[in-house]
């Protein structure tokens, strides 16, 4: 709702979704402005994200310097998403040819820094299933037959710690009676 007489100062815009998977990069970067360079870099695949930035380098230099200047900007917005706080050694950095360098290294970081925490998380993960595995194994070695709420109580366990204390619990009990009611003190 617009008061009357102001029509005229409010801007009418027109909106186009773009679909950046039919869009002709090369084509868009014959434009030369910032707005071009974003759109050939934002959302862009690790592999995409290489060719894009060399295409942008290459078309930066015929940019206009307001130009350049919106998309350094964007750049360092760019590289503190993905990099988060570390993200900020990018902020003293005006060349662009730079801030590609630094925006690269620190894409390969992050994913390096992933995997490494992905295979952590795997070893917990199969530290845990071992344990309980071992350790209904050696309860039924030793006492037979494991009831289903035990087994329950057992598979259900997230931590290694009390995994390893129901282990040592098991290797000490005399029958499952004890076995059983030493578990449920632990759990």
């Amino acid at each position: 709702m617009v008061l009357e007489g102001f029509e005229k100062y409010v801007p009418k815009f027109e909106y186009k979704v773009v679909d950046m998977n039919e869009v002709d990069v090369e084509k868009l970067l014959e434009m030369k402005n910032a707005l071009a360079g974003l759109m050939c870099i934002d959302g862009m695949g690790r592999k995409d994200l290489e060719k894009a930035m060399e295409r942008v380098r290459k078309v930066f230099r015929e940019m206009e310097e307001e130009e350049k200047e919106m998309l350094r900007r964007y750049m360092r917005s760019m590289f503190i998403a993905v990099m988060g706080e570390r993200g900020k050694e990018l902020e003293g950095i005006e060349e662009l040819e730079e801030m590609f360098v630094g925006l690269k290294k620190g894409i390969e970081r992050e994913i390096k820094r992933a995997k490494e925490e992905g295979i952590e998380e795997g070893m917990e993960k199969g530290l845990v299933e071992a344990r309980r595995e071992d350790i209904l194994e050696l309860v039924r070695l030793k006492f037979g037959d494991v009831s289903d709420e035990m087994k329950g109580k057992i598979i259900t366990l997230e931590d290694v710690a009390k995994l390893n204390e129901v282990f040592k619990l098991a290797v000490i009990a005399k029958d499952m009676e004890e076995f059983e009611g030493k578990v449920k003190e632990v759990i």
